[in-house]
């Protein structure tokens, strides 16, 4: 009955943690990274030391990567097209980079103190179809139109310090906190505004 629970709450809360670390991590009680969706977790080494280690996770909108592949005569290929037929007016890609460059964890008696640096990044993209269709598929299809590309663009970078404590109460229970310092490295936005292509039906004029 308790895994069965479990598995419901998951399956309810999965559609807004793409954004957050992978849930997965949460259940490896052998790894030290597994606090970091916990930081009541402990360990019972003395000391851990973390070495350099990355996490990446991307979310695409209305196809998915085993999409891009097809088979022919000649093997599997990139199948642009069916990707692109696949999407809708406006999609979203998203993507987290997390880059840990070192960690420490010591216990003393109860208390489990940590101590980790991370390097982070996000980036949101909003596009039209008519952006890949144009890329890929050229401008022929849109003689005597005018197309919209507005895109939406943001992508930053930055530095996360996480210092930990925990304490184990008894075998079954344990309390923590973790509190993080972030220093910004970088950021790229596009403001919203408006971004169109007319291709003239007489000279095939790009304006």
């Amino acid at each position: 009955m308790t895994k069965n629970l479990l598995l419901l709450m998951l399956l309810l809360t999965a559609g807004s943690l793409f954004a957050q670390q992978e849930i997965g991590l949460h259940f490896a009680r052998d790894i030290w990274q597994s606090n970091r969706t916990n930081p009541a977790f402990t360990t019972d080494k003395k000391l851990v030391v973390v070495l350099p280690g990355f996490y990446f996770n991307t979310r695409t909108e209305n196809f998915s990567f085993a999409d891009l592949i097809s088979e022919n005569g000649d093997g599997k290929v990139l199948n642009i097209n069916a990707v692109i037929n696949q999407l809708a007016e406006r999609n979203d890609l998203t993507e987290n980079l997390h880059l840990q460059t070192f960690g420490i964890a010591y216990r003393l008696n109860a208390l489990t103190l940590s101590f980790d640096h991370s390097i982070r990044q996000n980036a949101y993209f909003n596009y039209p179809k008519t952006l890949p269709q144009l890329i890929w598929q050229g401008n022929a299809q849109f003689v005597g139109e005018t197309i919209d590309l507005t895109h939406n663009l943001n992508i930053s970078a930055f530095n996360e310090f996480a210092l930990g404590a925990a304490v184990q109460i008894s075998p079954q229970f344990s309390i923590g906190a973790r509190a993080k310092l972030l220093s910004g490295i970088g950021n790229v936005a596009t403001e919203r505004g408006g971004l169109a292509l007319r291709t003239d039906a007489d000279v095939y004029q790009l304006s």
